[in-house]
């Protein structure tokens, strides 16, 4: 019997290119983690900042196909730090999403992003 996947997708990387571009790339899903054949890979991502309160502003899916373990993402913004995730998807439905990764776009939305993780961090553990 087919189910959604065992667990989400590990490994998120996510590089900037250039002032607009980023490569999102993981680690695909072996045949008994994906419980089923994968029909595809879902990467969402939003903006996220400390003056917002990591509420997502705009919420934006990219769908690739299941042969894929990276893609191109564009239209990032300058000066913006933004917010990753990927799951995967048999015929059974969607699985998990992964470990939320987070892609700083200048030196001081790095440390923004650097602080908002530890805070995370600390109140998850």
């Amino acid at each position: 019997m087919l189910t959604v996947p065992s667990i989400s997708p590990q490994g998120l990387i996510v590089t900037q290119k250039s002032q607009k571009f980023a490569e999102v790339s993981w680690m695909k899903l072996s045949l008994p983690e994906a419980r089923g054949f994968i029909t595809n890979y879902t990467i969402s991502y939003y903006p996220a900042n400390i003056k917002r309160e990591l509420i997502p502003l705009k919420i934006v899916t990219k769908i690739v196909d299941k042969d894929t373990n990276k893609t191109t993402i564009s239209h990032i913004e300058r000066n913006t730090s933004y917010v990753f995730q990927v799951f995967a998807s048999t015929s059974a439905g969607d699985g998990d999403y992964s470990e939320t990764t987070f892609l700083p776009t200048t030196f001081e939305s790095m440390l923004l992003c650097t602080a908002v993780y530890c805070l995370i961090s600390s109140s998850i553990s």
